[in-house]
């Protein structure tokens, strides 16, 4: 008799198709990292590498960071990123002037690797029955056009970031690594700074004060620890990373009060940022308060959808964040999310690049405009929707303690 749960046997069934598409997907991240110059994200890492080399690290706080076209500058950036990104620089320039391949596929073959790794701990949870994951929902994630556009052309690190954060979910909930998850959970932090809003619900599903104590000294220590340091230039370090912000009016509810000529739109997008940061927390004790268990890939999968569907701030990376959550509430939320976003993410490239084929997007060229909010609305639009799933409906798993979760509670107790 067999005793597998139903995702678990889908995703045995589906296995020789998720790793085909697996390794058709790589191979086209890897062909768009080698043969195109990604967006301008990548010219700003080159000139940040550039200044640590010539500078030290320390000097990437201290000023803003001059940004080079076609040798000239055409403007500044500040460095907005946590410490540890000074090292792995250093180490993506060291393999480019080891092995004379460009610094921009080091950077993208490593997002690319991350997609890998994320789509493989989806695979593990689901056939371990720890997420009820179906095989169609992998294959739809190892086929991720915002995967494939974002990780193999784009040039940023938000595809590492998203690698990190599902670890740490699943090794506390595939396991009961409660040190091991804060541990991952702070090297995410290092790479933005962004999955500090994930604290407060897994603080709040822990079940013991103890495991609490655990989790935040583990996510100290590879938080805050390569900061020691650049402690000197502490100021400026915290000013770059907590008060930089994206693109304003160009997302969501931003945009809409712009295209609606509505005054007041520094106050409104301040507004909306402190709701969307109250509206996490609140989330996160909603979901506490439950009469039955939610699971952590739910409730981190319902605060990333939060983030993103109510942000003032934008970057069309960021939709990297998004792409393994729906598969916490089923094929078809995979599906739409998929789809829409990667729809609106080619269309930005193509303008971004004066047109196909792809090999330079600047984002100062233009923003969208006209018809092309149409998939931009489209993709928002989802992606509120789905988080609305995500709190009113939730999948059946999310209403089932796993395993770990029992253990967890019984060590608090004990």
């Amino acid at each position: 008799m067999d005793l597998r749960l139903p995702s678990q046997s889908s995703v045995l069934r589906w296995r020789r198709s998720i790793a085909g598409l697996a390794i058709v997907a790589l191979a086209c991240k890897l062909a768009l990292a080698w043969c195109t110059a990604g967006t301008n994200d990548m010219r700003t890492w080159e000139a940040d590498l550039q200044v640590i080399t010539a500078e030290g690290g320390s000097a990437v706080y201290k000023e803003f960071v001059p940004i080079y076209e076609s040798g000239m500058v055409t403007h500044t950036q500040v460095f907005n990123h946590p410490p540890m990104m000074i090292s792995v620089l250093r180490v993506w320039g060291w393999l480019a002037d080891q092995t004379g391949v460009p610094f921009r596929f080091w950077l993208r073959a490593t997002s690319s690797l991350a997609d890998l790794g994320t789509l493989a701990l989806l695979y593990l949870a689901a056939s371990r029955g720890v997420w009820r994951i179906g095989g169609p929902a992998l294959c739809v994630l190892a086929a991720s056009p915002v995967a494939i556009f974002v990780s193999g052309f784009h040039g940023n690190t938000d595809p590492i970031l998203t690698f990190l954060i599902v670890g740490s979910a699943f090794l506390i909930e595939g396991g009961d690594h409660v040190a091991g998850s804060g541990l991952l959970l702070g090297l995410a932090m290092e790479i933005k700074i962004v999955p500090l809003l994930l604290v407060p619900a897994i603080l709040l599903m822990l079940p013991s004060y103890r495991q609490r104590v655990i989790w935040c000294a583990s996510a100290a220590c590879t938080a805050l620890l390569p900061a020691v340091p650049y402690w000197l230039v502490a100021r400026g370090m915290l000013k770059n990373i907590f008060g930089y912000g994206s693109d304003a009016g160009v997302w969501g509810f931003s945009y809409l009060h712009g295209a609606l000529h509505l005054p007041h739109p520094y106050g409104f997008n301040l507004a909306l940022k402190w709701v969307m940061l109250g509206s996490i927390v609140a989330v996160a004790v909603w979901y506490s308060l439950r009469p039955y268990p939610v699971n952590l890939f739910h409730r981190w999968g319902t605060t990333m959808f939060l983030l993103l569907g109510a942000a003032p701030g934008f970057g069309i990376q960021y939709l990297a964040w998004l792409s393994p959550w729906p598969a916490a509430i089923g094929l078809r939320a995979m599906v739409l999310y998929h789809a829409t976003s990667g729809l609106f993410v080619a269309v930005v490239y193509t303008l971004w690049s004066g047109g196909i084929p792809w090999d330079y997007a600047n984002a100062y060229r233009t923003s969208w405009y006209g018809w092309m909010h149409v998939p931009h609305l489209m993709a928002w639009v989802t992606i509120v929707a789905t988080t609305l799933v995500f709190l009113f409906t939730g999948s059946l798993f999310a209403r089932q303690p796993s395993e770990s979760m029992r253990r967890l509670a019984f060590r608090a107790i004990r």
